[in-house]
């Protein structure tokens, strides 16, 4: 019975040093600024000079508390949606560019094949060759500029296809 009691009486003194977290701010002989939640840490010819710090929520009523935290949950599910139609309005835009590269894919196989067909049966001289060169070269030049904008599409897919927030 006696340990009981000793123990309880440690406990009700130990109460207010749990409860009361202040924090204290005062400038050091350096002109540093301090913080600290231990008064006897201060030099006692700052203590005049100390301000008692405490957190802007130590001063709000519990309406304000719950509208705050109201506010918080808005503006979290506002920046969710946001970030859903960004990623919609993203998906639009992959689509058309995969539909419309895909169109131009089908072109520049069928321009390969026209000249491959015309190679047999146009070529007669040397200038007929020389025409079908620079025909090669202008449908190798579109390959080029076309397999440069297939590799940004794809990078733009993995971008979007990526894990957010990690």
């Amino acid at each position: 019975m006696r340990y009981a009691s000793i123990v309880i009486a440690l406990a009700l003194m130990l109460v207010p040093f749990i409860s009361s977290a202040e924090y204290y701010k005062y400038k050091d002989e350096s002109g540093v600024l301090r913080y600290t939640d231990d008064l006897n840490e201060i030099p006692k010819d700052q203590r005049p000079n100390m301000d008692a710090y405490s957190e802007p929520a130590d001063f709000i009523t519990p309406e304000q508390e719950q509208q705050k935290v109201e506010d918080a949950e808005k503006a979290q599910k506002d920046a969710e949606a946001k970030r859903v139609k960004e990623k919609d309005a993203m998906r639009v835009k992959l689509d058309n560019t995969k539909i419309a590269l895909d169109k131009e894919y089908e072109e520049l196989n069928k321009a390969k094949q026209d000249l491959v067909d015309a190679r047999a049966d146009a070529i007669k001289n040397a200038a007929d060759t020389k025409a079908h060169q620079e025909k090669v070269l202008q449908l190798n030049e579109r390959i080029k500029d076309f397999q440069n904008r297939r590799q940004a599409f794809a990078k733009e897919v993995d971008a979007y296809n990526a894990p957010q927030g990690e």
